[in-house]
């Protein structure tokens, strides 16, 4: 069983004179990227990767989370999770590491969104800025395929 953990950034500032990839996370982003990274090591445990998007605000979550849920390892940046497709995503998926169980993803809406859609069946709720799906699979990452999870829990930064 394999637990896949889909995290969209928190709050953002709302224009960066650079790119829309250089948006830095706003302070109500780093307040609820904390908790966000308690509630995962609260409720989740030990994550075995994070991968993320390589845009300022999600790679800012990223560390943030890593940091408040206690992960020591490496964070593997994949630009291509910036501005990615549902399709795009699942490929990162099945390409995640056989070994490791519990994997974080932290990325941009809608392809957060869409991908826990098509992996575990629609939502009628939205994701809010720093907002949490976990998704269970049941075989190996490289299985990985419309609707062969499961949606066990959505969190949002007031959990």
């Amino acid at each position: 069983m394999k637990t896949l953990l889909l995290l969209r950034h928190g709050k953002a500032e709302r224009y960066n004179e650079d790119s829309d990839r250089a948006r830095a996370l706003a302070d109500r982003g780093v307040k609820d990227s904390r908790h966000m990274g308690r509630l995962i090591a609260h409720k989740i445990g030990d994550l075995d990767l994070i991968v993320a998007s390589d845009a300022a605000r999600a790679s800012q979550t990223a560390r943030l989370v890593a940091e408040a849920a206690g992960y020591k390892s490496t964070i593997s940046f994949r630009p291509e999770i910036y501005a990615a497709s549902s399709r795009t995503l699942l490929d990162i998926v099945r390409e995640l590491p056989k070994h490791d169980d519990v994997v974080l993803m932290v990325g941009h809406n809608p392809g957060m969104e869409e991908l826990a859609d098509d992996l575990a069946g629609p939502s009628d709720s939205a994701l809010p800025t720093a907002g949490l799906i976990v998704i269970t699979l049941p075989g190996p990452w490289s299985a990985a395929d419309v609707d062969t999870g499961k949606r066990v829990a959505t969190y949002g930064p007031g959990d």
